[in-house]
């Protein structure tokens, strides 16, 4: 069980990607589960490369993108947020060997992400440093 963790729904299976075990405060996990409503049952996957919480999975075609987030509580409950982009593929259940090449641009967490036109898009957000909510859009092609 995890809380503000990143889903996506594929082949009528939901993916289940990292979260916080313990609130605000602590508990990251790397996991990544399964779930098959049709049957019932959960499966393990190989765990993300980094732990993360507050932060959407975006789908493009079979590749999962995760994008921005957080570590809730290591330093406050804002920060630190995780600036690399890490991919799984639906196909092979892996996950790219690394992050891509470039980090998201500003660093966030609470954003929304959407697979627009096949462009990840990363919709404002919160940071530890900023009061008010992110008024920045970014997208990934």
């Amino acid at each position: 069980r995890r809380g503000s963790a990143g889903v996506v729904l594929h082949n009528n299976k939901f993916y289940i990607f990292s979260g916080i075990t313990n609130g605000h405060t602590n508990g990251w996990v790397t996991w990544v589960d399964e779930y098959d409503p049709a049957t019932n049952t959960w499966r393990q996957l190989p765990d993300a490369p980094r732990a993360r919480d507050h932060f959407f999975a975006t789908q493009v075609g079979t590749k999962v993108y995760l994008a921005g987030g957080r570590r809730s509580g290591q330093v406050n409950t804002f920060a630190p947020t995780v600036p690399e982009v890490d991919v799984f593929d639906l196909t092979t259940e892996t996950w790219q060997t690394t992050s891509l090449p470039d980090n998201l641009p500003t660093q966030r967490a609470g954003a929304a992400t959407v697979n627009f036109k096949g462009e990840v898009v990363v919709i404002g957000g919160e940071q530890s440093n900023n009061s008010l909510a992110v008024p920045v859009v970014e997208a990934l092609n």
